[in-house]
Protein backbone atom coordinates (compact mmCIF):
# COMPACT_ATOMS: atom_id res chain seq x y z
CA UNK A 1 0.00 0.00 0.00
CA UNK A 2 1.41 3.20 -0.93
CA UNK A 3 1.29 6.75 1.04
CA UNK A 4 -2.26 7.75 -0.74
CA UNK A 5 -3.78 4.07 -0.10
CA UNK A 6 -3.05 3.98 3.86
CA UNK A 7 -4.57 7.60 3.77
CA UNK A 8 -7.62 6.89 2.08
CA UNK A 9 -8.14 4.01 3.42
CA UNK A 10 -7.35 5.38 6.94
CA UNK A 11 -9.45 8.67 6.64
CA UNK A 12 -13.51 8.57 7.40
CA UNK A 13 -15.16 11.85 6.35
CA UNK A 14 -18.39 12.36 8.20
CA UNK A 15 -21.06 15.23 7.31
CA UNK A 16 -24.16 16.34 9.05
CA UNK A 17 -24.94 17.76 5.81
CA UNK A 18 -23.55 15.81 3.22
CA UNK A 19 -25.26 11.96 3.19
CA UNK A 20 -24.23 8.73 1.55
CA UNK A 21 -27.03 9.26 -0.55
CA UNK A 22 -27.24 12.96 -1.26
CA UNK A 23 -23.56 12.07 -2.49
CA UNK A 24 -24.25 9.30 -4.78
CA UNK A 25 -27.55 11.24 -6.30
CA UNK A 26 -25.53 13.99 -7.20
CA UNK A 27 -23.02 12.15 -8.84
CA UNK A 28 -25.77 10.33 -10.79
CA UNK A 29 -26.96 13.59 -11.67
CA UNK A 30 -24.17 15.10 -12.89
CA UNK A 31 -23.36 11.93 -15.13
CA UNK A 32 -27.03 11.69 -16.69
CA UNK A 33 -26.81 15.06 -16.93
CA UNK A 34 -23.19 14.83 -19.47
CA UNK A 35 -24.47 12.06 -20.44
CA UNK A 36 -22.20 8.84 -21.58
CA UNK A 37 -18.95 10.39 -23.91
CA UNK A 38 -21.01 9.16 -27.07
CA UNK A 39 -24.21 11.47 -26.01
CA UNK A 40 -22.61 13.96 -25.55
CA UNK A 41 -20.03 13.81 -28.75
CA UNK A 42 -23.52 13.11 -30.00
CA UNK A 43 -25.35 16.98 -28.41
CA UNK A 44 -21.93 18.45 -29.81
CA UNK A 45 -22.22 17.91 -33.59
CA UNK A 46 -25.86 18.85 -33.08
CA UNK A 47 -24.88 22.22 -31.76
CA UNK A 48 -22.16 22.23 -34.16
CA UNK A 49 -24.76 22.18 -37.19
CA UNK A 50 -27.21 24.63 -35.66
CA UNK A 51 -24.43 26.99 -35.59
CA UNK A 52 -23.57 25.90 -39.68
CA UNK A 53 -26.81 26.74 -39.99
CA UNK A 54 -27.22 29.79 -38.68
CA UNK A 55 -23.80 30.94 -40.00
CA UNK A 56 -25.36 29.86 -43.42
CA UNK A 57 -28.28 31.76 -43.07
CA UNK A 58 -30.66 28.35 -43.60
CA UNK A 59 -31.98 28.05 -39.34
CA UNK A 60 -35.04 29.00 -38.81
CA UNK A 61 -34.89 31.84 -36.02
CA UNK A 62 -37.61 33.56 -34.11
CA UNK A 63 -37.06 37.09 -33.41
CA UNK A 64 -36.18 37.95 -29.47
CA UNK A 65 -39.31 39.91 -29.76
CA UNK A 66 -41.89 37.22 -30.28
CA UNK A 67 -40.22 35.18 -27.69
CA UNK A 68 -40.31 37.70 -24.97
CA UNK A 69 -43.51 38.12 -25.67
CA UNK A 70 -44.83 34.79 -25.89
CA UNK A 71 -43.82 34.62 -22.05
CA UNK A 72 -45.62 37.77 -21.11
CA UNK A 73 -43.56 40.51 -21.27
CA UNK A 74 -44.38 43.84 -23.54
CA UNK A 75 -42.95 43.97 -26.21
CA UNK A 76 -39.93 46.14 -26.75
CA UNK A 77 -42.16 48.53 -29.25
CA UNK A 78 -44.69 49.38 -26.71
CA UNK A 79 -41.68 50.09 -24.23
CA UNK A 80 -40.19 52.69 -26.39
CA UNK A 81 -43.36 53.79 -27.31
CA UNK A 82 -43.90 54.75 -23.63
CA UNK A 83 -40.29 56.42 -23.27
CA UNK A 84 -39.95 57.91 -26.54
CA UNK A 85 -41.43 60.40 -29.64
CA UNK A 86 -40.61 58.86 -33.07
CA UNK A 87 -39.31 55.34 -32.14
CA UNK A 88 -41.25 53.73 -34.86
CA UNK A 89 -39.25 56.15 -37.25
CA UNK A 90 -36.46 55.51 -35.75
CA UNK A 91 -36.48 51.75 -35.78
CA UNK A 92 -36.33 49.34 -32.43
CA UNK A 93 -32.79 47.90 -33.19
CA UNK A 94 -31.10 51.67 -33.48
CA UNK A 95 -33.28 52.88 -30.22
CA UNK A 96 -31.33 50.24 -28.43
CA UNK A 97 -27.94 50.49 -29.89
CA UNK A 98 -28.16 53.84 -29.09
CA UNK A 99 -29.76 53.68 -25.10
CA UNK A 100 -26.97 51.18 -24.72
CA UNK A 101 -24.68 53.37 -26.12
CA UNK A 102 -24.90 56.24 -23.42
CA UNK A 103 -22.63 57.01 -20.89
CA UNK A 104 -24.31 55.97 -17.48
CA UNK A 105 -23.66 59.96 -16.29
CA UNK A 106 -25.19 61.57 -19.52
CA UNK A 107 -27.94 63.22 -19.95
CA UNK A 108 -30.37 60.44 -21.96
CA UNK A 109 -32.06 63.02 -23.74
CA UNK A 110 -29.24 64.95 -25.16
CA UNK A 111 -27.05 61.93 -25.13
CA UNK A 112 -29.79 60.75 -27.62
CA UNK A 113 -30.24 63.57 -29.91
CA UNK A 114 -26.33 63.02 -30.47
CA UNK A 115 -26.82 59.20 -31.27
CA UNK A 116 -30.14 59.65 -33.36
CA UNK A 117 -29.26 63.12 -35.11
CA UNK A 118 -32.21 64.03 -33.15
CA UNK A 119 -34.78 62.06 -34.86
CA UNK A 120 -36.14 60.41 -31.19
CA UNK A 121 -37.67 62.80 -28.46
CA UNK A 122 -37.65 61.41 -24.99
CA UNK A 123 -41.20 62.17 -23.39
CA UNK A 124 -41.09 64.77 -20.46
CA UNK A 125 -41.33 62.74 -17.96
CA UNK A 126 -37.99 60.91 -18.99
CA UNK A 127 -36.30 63.50 -20.17
CA UNK A 128 -33.93 64.76 -16.63
CA UNK A 129 -33.00 60.96 -16.57
CA UNK A 130 -29.23 59.84 -17.23
CA UNK A 131 -28.54 57.11 -19.60
CA UNK A 132 -28.30 54.15 -16.87
CA UNK A 133 -31.25 55.45 -15.00
CA UNK A 134 -33.48 55.91 -18.58
CA UNK A 135 -31.63 51.76 -19.24
CA UNK A 136 -33.23 51.10 -15.82
CA UNK A 137 -36.31 52.62 -16.01
CA UNK A 138 -36.92 50.79 -19.78
CA UNK A 139 -35.74 47.63 -18.49
CA UNK A 140 -37.83 47.67 -15.41
CA UNK A 141 -41.00 48.39 -17.31
CA UNK A 142 -40.23 45.27 -20.02
CA UNK A 143 -39.50 43.00 -17.78
CA UNK A 144 -41.26 43.70 -14.39
CA UNK A 145 -38.29 45.18 -11.89
CA UNK A 146 -34.63 45.54 -11.66
CA UNK A 147 -32.42 42.77 -13.82
CA UNK A 148 -29.64 42.65 -11.28
CA UNK A 149 -27.85 40.57 -13.94
CA UNK A 150 -27.72 43.40 -16.44
CA UNK A 151 -24.87 46.06 -16.37
CA UNK A 152 -26.62 49.91 -16.43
Amino acid sequence: MGKTDKFLASEVVKSERITLGSFIREILWELSWHGSPEDSEKISQGLKEQVAEIDAGTAKTVPHEDVMESLGFISTRAVYARFFDGSEDVGRDKVYRALHALEDAEPAQDGLQRLLEGKLQVRAQFAALTGRELRKAVREEQYGGDDQAASG
